[in-house]
């Protein structure tokens, strides 16, 4: 009886889908990426839910900081929306679901004090500006 392997090769792969070996390789890191995140949090959920404690796997890394100033402020809320996209998580600031970014631009104060934000540039023409050109 023979062994049917339903898994492509990376040579299917690109020749079904048309990447090139850049793409390709942009793409498998990403899901490499999430894949071993999920590992993490899942080893991460056991471990402490068994030993009822609160872990320290990702809360360590992580470190308050003191807003020194308003460029200071405005140099955070800029990294902090280009994080995602640095990390190759998506192409634009506007397509990762977990960022204040789009909540801001349409004014949706559900997700994060929008308004409040808006008000630091002015209007929301200004913060989007900042995003492309500012500091």
């Amino acid at each position: 009886m023979a062994h049917y392997n339903s898994m492509l090769t990376l040579t299917e792969l690109r020749t079904r889908s048309g990447l090139d070996r850049a793409q390709e390789g942009k793409l498998l890191s990403r899901q490499l990426a999430f894949s071993f995140r999920i590992c993490l949090i899942a080893i991460h959920n056991h471990s402490t839910s068994s030993k009822k404690r609160i872990g320290g796997l990702f809360i360590t890394p992580f470190n308050h900081i003191i807003v020194k100033d308003d460029k200071h402020l405005y140099t955070l809320v800029k990294y902090i929306h280009r994080n995602p996209v640095e990390a190759a998580l998506c192409d634009q600031r506007e397509d990762w679901r977990y960022s204040s970014y789009s909540p801001i631009c349409n004014q949706d104060n559900n997700f994060v004090k929008a308004t409040e934000v808006i008000s630091w540039f002015d209007n929301v023409e200004n913060f989007r500006f900042f995003h492309t050109e500012g500091l």
